[in-house]
Parts: C-alpha cells; structure tokens; sequence
C-alpha cells in the first residue's frame, strides 16, 4: 500500500503541473499582443546607455508654465532636441519660480493661450509626443497638490475636481480640432468654453 502511494502522488502531482501549464498557455495565447515597452530618460540618453546598455527612445524634459512660449526656448526646438519622442512635464510655476496658474485656473480657461503654443508645437514637428500635466500632484510637497502634508485641504483651485478639469481642458486643447469639437469635449464637464482659433 505504501509503495503504491509514493508512486501515484508523483504521477498525480505531474498531472497536475502539466494541466496548469496547458491552461496557462492557451490563456496566454487568447490575449491581445502587447504594445512595445518604450524605455525614456531624463538628462543624456548617451551617458545613460554607457552605463546601463539601455537604448533610450523617450526623452523627458521639464517646463515651467508658459516656457517655449513666453519664454525660453521655443516649444518646436525642444521638441527636436529631445526626440525620437519627447515627453513633456510641465508644472505651475513660471520663470521667476513662483506659481503663475492654479489648476482650477487652467481648467477655467486661464491658460488657454499656453495650451495652444503646445498643441502648434506638437503638429508642426509631427509624430508621437507625451505630455505630462502636474505631474506626481498627489505628492503633498507639489505647489499644486490638492493637499499639505497634514492632510488638509489646499482650497477650491487646488482640489482633485479641479485636477480633473485641468486635464480635461488640457487634453481636449492639446488634441486639437476644430473649437466647435475641442468644446463638444469640455462640455460633459461643464466647462468655460475655448475661444480660441480651429487647431491642428
């Protein structure tokens, strides 16, 4: 009886592994192919790959509100500089450092001018581009968080509803189109119109 025991646990617990096995790769094969893991970088992609061997497609790079448009750089020579595809940051705080724009004033309208310098920016290079807005804004040390480090809240221009207007308004600017669709897309939030011109 024992030896039989020893001999059928063996085959039952293999049995076992190779019907996992078949059931994990016939799920594996009903998934849809996934996208291709771009790897990015922020400072010197040559320097980086030296030291790490990692090819480097993305490149990130920093701007304070309104820099490329009225000041600085302008937002299409940094975009070349910083290709294959270049991924923006951009925060609140203007040149002198300190905070030109909250978010409920970009979702209010307020920094309309800024979005389309980056939507023109964007079309006239052509390509992928990434764009970050606020970025890490759940972090309590971030002038536009919604919170302080004790948990309290920032105020109306800084809550998370007025994060999400900030996005949607970027989001619908930086798409472009005609104004009539870039408000058909700040309408479900009930947002200030966009006055601005037709975009590419």
């Amino acid at each position: 009886m024992r030896s039989r025991r020893t001999h059928t646990l063996p085959v039952r617990r293999a049995l076992l592994v190779v019907g996992v096995l078949l059931a994990l790769a016939a799920h594996a094969s009903a998934q849809p192919t996934v996208a291709r893991l771009w790897l990015g970088v922020s400072g010197d992609p040559a320097r980086f790959q030296g030291q790490t061997g990692q090819r480097t497609t993305v490149r990130s790079f920093f701007l304070g509100w309104e820099q490329g448009l009225t000041w600085g750089s302008r937002f299409s020579v940094m975009l070349d500089r910083m290709g294959p595809v270049p991924m923006f940051h951009i925060g609140t705080k203007g040149r002198d450092k300190t905070e030109a724009i909250t978010p409920r004033g970009i979702a209010n309208g307020k920094g309309d001018a800024f979005l389309v310098a980056l939507n023109r920016g964007i079309a006239a290079r052509g390509g992928l581009v990434y764009g970050r807005l606020m970025a890490e804004a759940n972090h309590c040390e971030r002038n536009y968080a919604a919170f302080t480090c004790g948990g309290g809240s920032r105020g109306p221009q800084y809550a998370p509803g007025a994060h999400a207007d900030a996005f949607a308004r970027f989001s619908a600017i930086l798409h472009g189109g005609t104004k009539a669709e870039i408000n058909a897309r700040l309408a479900p939030r009930r947002l200030p119109r966009y006055a601005g011109p037709d975009l590419p």
